[in-house]
């Protein structure tokens, strides 16, 4: 059973380093403006409509 592509869960490669390092820094400041979906959703999105 695949998973759906929207939840399909990708290797980081290099390209993924400033959006981690992003994410790291939006956890440490606990950023109000946080939202997991411009992490998580939007990069897999793209990737299921490529």
């Amino acid at each position: 059973m695949t998973a759906p592509p929207a939840l399909a869960v990708r290797r980081a490669g290099p390209g993924d380093l400033p959006t981690l390092v992003r994410f790291a820094a939006a956890l440490a400041r606990q950023d109000a403006a946080y939202d997991p979906r411009r992490f998580v959703l939007a990069p897999a999105l793209e990737a299921a409509q490529s």
